[in-house]
């Protein structure tokens, strides 16, 4: 009967999945989920949570936090993945993610634009943090203001 308790042994121990990661995701499945996040699950943001945010703004620009919370947070999850992957493992992932906006923008209505829109601002985005510590009056200005100005 030893080797039944054995295998009772086995079958009953510890159920947690045991694995391990070894090297780095690909970087075309994370460029799919940043677009996935973008245009369909939005980081798991609930459309009321969009609303509050935009509570206090002025009412011309309520229509655009949502947009710009996507980007915001497409824009950090490109950053993450570069600073635990690398700059080319990141291009690698915007290349992916552009030819699926790219994609979106032929199915679906009112997203022309969007692959181009992502790149342009990714770009400013990443100008700006080049201004991060840049102080007025010894008050540190927050990069978005550079994003801003970058953008116009």
């Amino acid at each position: 009967m030893g080797w039944l308790s054995n295998l009772k042994g086995r079958l009953s121990g510890d159920k947690a999945p045991k694995f391990s990661t070894t090297g780095s995701p690909d970087p075309k499945f994370l460029g799919d989920f940043m677009v996935y996040q973008f245009l369909g699950d939005h980081f798991g943001l609930k459309e009321e949570q969009f609303q509050q945010y935009a509570s206090e703004l002025p009412a011309e620009l309520k229509g655009l936090t949502k947009l710009w919370t996507l980007f915001y947070l497409s824009w950090l999850f490109k950053l993450y993945a570069a600073s635990k992957y690398g700059q080319e493992f990141s291009h690698q992932l915007l290349t992916q993610a552009e030819d699926r906006f790219k994609k979106a923008e032929s199915l679906q209505e009112g997203a022309e634009g969007l692959a181009s829109a992502v790149t342009f601002w990714f770009g400013r985005l990443d100008d700006s943090t080049s201004h991060v510590g840049t102080k007025v009056e010894g008050t540190e200005v927050p990069f978005e203001v550079f994003a801003a100005m970058y953008g116009t």
